[in-house]
């Protein structure tokens, strides 16, 4: 099966410039694709068979993994398609390749996101199976019992499984409201609300700070950064143990 691509899709998506500016190397003659020059940035190449250069270099088959940290303010969608006009959260991150969203923060809250095109990394982040922790700023309208506590870190039956938080404290009293930081092994979609909302507390406010050794840290809303590979290799090596039997 043939898997055909734009060229200028193929050269952004290879890491050689941007959509719009591969556009240009295209129209300009500097693109050959087989040994023929090609001027149309919307012609087909084969992706595996295709032997493409720009100014005399070959353009690796290989693509570039990419990794950013964002933090996705209120009010964007983490999905990759437009809903009832809202924004998404793609959108603030300034590359023509294609990334996706490692897991999603609903709606209504904030904080880091990461977008890649490693599906490795994609599945170890995300997979229970691997453990990566997930931590969160939450405030709360009151504060938690004791009780309370035992009964989300023990879990409730939501959608015919267990979910619980593997950690929970208190951090500090905002006027009316209580902020706790919670931390999850997986991130089911709005889980933080539905636990709490079991035990009657309603979510004022949800904000995650950390996946695993990545951190939001100085980022502000709609800002982002690359990832550093060695924030990366922690993952690559939780992945290679699990598949060693480690």
């Amino acid at each position: 099966m043939q898997v055909l691509i734009r060229l200028s899709k193929y050269l952004s998506t290879h890491g050689v410039s941007s959509r719009r500016k591969a556009e240009d190397l295209i129209k300009s003659g500097r693109v050959t694709v087989n040994g023929n020059i090609v001027t149309e940035p919307y012609f087909q190449v084969n992706e595996e068979k295709d032997h493409v250069f720009v100014d005399g270099n070959r353009v690796s088959h290989r693509i570039e993994k990419l990794y950013f940290a964002l933090y996705k303010p209120r009010h964007f969608l983490s999905d990759l398609n437009y809903k009832e006009k809202r924004r998404i959260a793609r959108e603030l991150i300034d590359s023509d390749a294609y990334i996706f969203p490692v897991g999603r923060l609903d709606y209504e809250s904030e904080g880091l996101m990461i977008f890649t095109n490693d599906g490795e990394i994609a599945n170890v982040i995300m997979h229970p199976k691997y453990g990566v922790d997930k931590e969160y700023i939450v405030e709360l309208d009151g504060v938690l019992t004791e009780n309370d506590i035992e009964k989300v870190k023990n879990g409730f039956m939501i959608d015919d499984k267990i979910h619980r938080f593997a950690d929970i404290s208190f951090i500090k009293r905002i006027k009316q409201n209580v902020e706790y930081k919670i931390i999850l092994h997986e991130g089911r979609n709005r889980i933080i609300r539905k636990v709490l909302s079991i035990i009657g507390r309603d979510v004022t406010r949800l904000k995650r700070i950390r996946i695993g050794h990545i951190h939001l840290g100085r980022l502000k809303p709609g800002e982002y950064r690359k990832i550093k590979e060695k924030e990366i290799m922690p993952f690559k090596l939780r992945f290679k143990g699990h598949i060693n039997g480690g």
